[in-house]
């Protein structure tokens, strides 16, 4: 919620992994310097469980407390704006904005010459493809990105927390989806002080890890609604 491929990929058609990493096709360049730092834990963590393990590791009461913490944060998030950069583990990168607005509006633009556009719009998940000028939908109540979306987001139930780490004033908390554990992996990443989301790490089912940082991000600001409807041409054979 996964690498660069021309096809269509409906994010989340899907693994919890390929669904939160919202991956589009082709990358524009690689960038083999980009690794960021804070997830470094997370990705030597999973690769050594292997990418269909949910390994759960015990929660202490500092870990509950944690994460009580990052669910009230999470809530507490109304809008979102940022420029975000995507890279994954063959360090193939794309860029673009996403805009947030909670409960169940999702955009993400990426930048050329990535054609992809995907779009939450309180009901579907819009995945388009502006060169192919082709669009893919799936119910957003049937994608794992629901858990961020929803009106109450819960680190229980539908999603099971495997892992609570700290780094220097980072949090790291490593979640799966309860149903299908060995689907993929995401772990969010905080600046605990001020709490705020910076970045996630996933994992799909094949191994593949998509790391997405969130960089200028504005949160609280009015965002027009506008950019969740979802208005592009498609293309339809007469």
């Amino acid at each position: 919620m996964s690498v660069f491929r021309r096809q269509s990929l409906l994010p989340a058609a899907m693994s919890l992994a390929t669904l939160m990493a919202f991956v589009g096709p082709a990358a524009a360049s690689s960038d083999s310097a980009f690794a960021p730092v804070e997830l470094a834990q997370a990705r030597d963590t999973g690769s050594s469980q292997g990418a269909n393990s949910a390994h759960i590791k015990p929660l202490s009461p500092d870990d509950r407390g944690i994460l009580k913490r990052v669910q009230d944060y999470l809530n507490s998030i109304e809008t979102l704006e940022a420029r975000f950069t995507q890279v994954d583990s063959t360090n193939k990168k794309a860029s673009g904005r996403i805009y947030l607005s909670r409960p169940g509006k999702l955009r993400f633009e990426y930048d050329p010459p990535v054609p992809v556009l995907i779009v939450t719009d309180g009901r579907f998940l819009i995945h388009y493809d502006r060169d192919l000028k082709t669009a893919s939908r799936i119910s957003q109540r049937d994608t794992p990105a629901w858990f961020l979306l929803s009106p109450t987001v819960e680190l229980q139930g539908d999603v099971t927390v495997t892992q609570v780490n700290r780094s220097k004033d980072k949090v790291l908390v490593t979640l799966v989806k309860t149903s299908e554990p060995g689907q993929g992996r995401v772990t969010l990443v905080l600046n605990e002080d001020p709490m705020q989301l910076e970045q996630w790490a996933v994992t799909d089912a094949q191994g593949i890890v998509t790391y997405v940082t969130l960089e200028d991000a504005e949160f609280g600001k009015p965002i027009d609604s506008s950019r969740f409807t979802f208005n592009e041409p498609v293309w339809t054979d007469k």
